[in-house]
């Protein structure tokens, strides 16, 4: 037996105090009597059984408080391990971080912005496992499969376009990488979803094909297209010090568009794929993720062992209630 918060027992302090106060009332109430009838003949009127009475009600009172605080102090035995279940899916977040997503068609930039989204969907998550793949020229797996949203969260607060050394945008490499070397697991492929983050730029790395490798799979891709498909964004960079934007070998300013029309091919490949034209306006990461992901089929992702012990609270709870209503019942005279 032990106690799961034994500083509750302090409050049995309130039993002798419970007991004082009775005393006294019980002296004052004789008292009173005596002012009316004398000593002798109160004895003939008392009831044969006022005392038997009076020791009961005294019993079952102190019954009631000590079984209400040993119920707060949770009494509990029989230490055992019981399994506990985690259900979720596998998410694998893919980032652009290519240099392109510096562009300032939204606030504060593109790649600011996503990681924003991101951090926003971690609030909502409940026993999934997320992972994390940084992509420009090159694909990186930033994080591997994990329940740790802390560390998650900070190595998402880390991305920029560094993360990744080579340049330029292949988006159907990220996707290889995240089949290859995050979905370890082939037939756990109904329950990975990937979420792509990019403004659809790419370089001849057939996203498409790789979209359909991963509706062979069962794997779903939820996209996000942020960008201006129309007008555009200059991409700025530092140099010396200050502030220009990116030229290419011809000495024109480049502009960074959405392509969409990728994006939407890429979705259509795998089953139950969704598109999200977010543009340069915002969008509900955490709400998307809710709805599309939370609700969808889970499976058990991790099997913990946990000790679990008999209760004794409710049985001393059941306990102070009979001995308060029987103290009740026994009325006064």
């Amino acid at each position: 037996m032990r106690l799961m918060h034994s500083g509750w027992l302090e409050w049995l302090w309130l039993l002798p105090v419970m007991l004082g106060l009775l005393g006294w009332a019980v002296t004052t109430a004789r008292m009173a009597r005596l002012r009316f009838v004398s000593n002798d003949a109160a004895k003939r009127l008392a009831s044969p059984f006022g005392l038997t009475r009076a020791v009961a009600r005294v019993v079952l009172l102190s019954i009631g408080v000590v079984a209400v605080v040993m119920a707060l102090a949770r009494p509990v035995d029989q230490a055992r391990s019981a399994p506990v279940l985690t259900y979720g899916r596998d998410v694998c977040f893919v980032i652009d971080v290519s240099r392109s997503m510096l562009a300032e068609d939204l606030t504060p930039n593109r790649l600011d912005r996503s990681k924003l989204w991101i951090k926003d969907a971690l609030g909502v998550l409940s026993g999934d496992r997320v992972a994390l793949v940084a992509f420009a020229g090159d694909a990186r797996v930033i994080c591997p499969l994990t329940h740790d949203y802390g560390f998650f969260a900070t190595v998402v607060d880390d991305l920029r376009p560094e993360t990744v050394m080579s340049g330029g945008t292949l988006i159907g490499d990220a996707m290889r990488t995240a089949l290859d070397r995050v979905f370890l697991d082939e037939d756990a492929a109904r329950f990975q979803d990937i979420i792509l983050i990019t403004d659809g730029e790419d370089q001849g790395s057939l996203p498409v094909a790789a979209a359909e490798a991963l509706g062979k799979r069962d794997v779903r891709l939820i996209a996000l297209g942020i960008g201006d498909p129309a007008e555009g964004a200059r991409i700025p960079i530092t140099q010396n010090n200050e502030l220009q934007y990116m030229t290419d070998s011809d000495g024109e300013v480049v502009v960074s568009r959405l392509d969409e029309q990728t994006l939407r091919d890429m979705v259509a490949q795998t089953p139950g794929g969704r598109y999200y034209s977010v543009r340069t306006g915002d969008v509900r990461l955490d709400e998307i993720y809710r709805t599309l992901i939370g609700e969808a089929e889970q499976r058990v992702l991790q099997t913990t062992d946990t000790v679990v012990y008999r209760e004794w609270f409710p049985m001393l709870l059941g306990l102070s209630a009979m001995a308060l209503a029987v103290e009740v019942l026994l009325g006064r005279r």
